[in-house]
C-alpha cells in the first residue's frame, strides 16, 4: 500500500497552498465592493467584483482554453484594482 511511500500533507501545507490559489480572487473580489459601498456606489462595485471573480471560475478550464495558473489571478488582480480606479475616480452620482 501507501503507507510509507505517501507523506501526509500538513494542514498548514494545504491553507497556504489554498491561500495562494484562492487569495487573489478574494481580494479582486472584495476591494472593488468595498470601495463602491464605501463611495455610495454598491451596484457599481458589485459589478467590478463580479468581472473580477470571473477569471477563477474559469481556472478550472484552463487546460480547454490554454490557460496557465498565474494567468488568472493576475488577470483577477488587474481587474478588481481597474474597478476600484473605476469606482473612487468617476464622477459624482446623478441620483440624489
Amino acid at each position: 500500500m501507501c503507507i510509507d511511500a505517501c507523506p501526509e500533507l500538513s494542514p498548514s501545507l494545504v491553507l497556504g497552498f489554498l491561500a495562494l490559489v484562492l487569495g487573489p480572487f478574494v481580494i479582486a473580489g472584495a476591494l472593488p465592493l468595498a470601495s463602491g459601498v464605501w463611495r455610495g456606489r454598491a451596484g457599481r462595485g458589485l459589478l467590478w467584483a463580479l468581472a473580477a471573480v470571473t477569471p477563477g471560475v474559469l481556472m478550472p478550464l484552463g487546460p480547454l482554453i490554454n490557460l496557465s495558473p498565474p494567468i488568472p489571478q493576475v488577470a483577477s488582480l488587474v481587474i478588481g484594482t481597474w474597478g476600484v480606479a473605476d469606482v473612487l475616480l468617476a464622477g459624482p452620482s446623478l441620483r440624489h
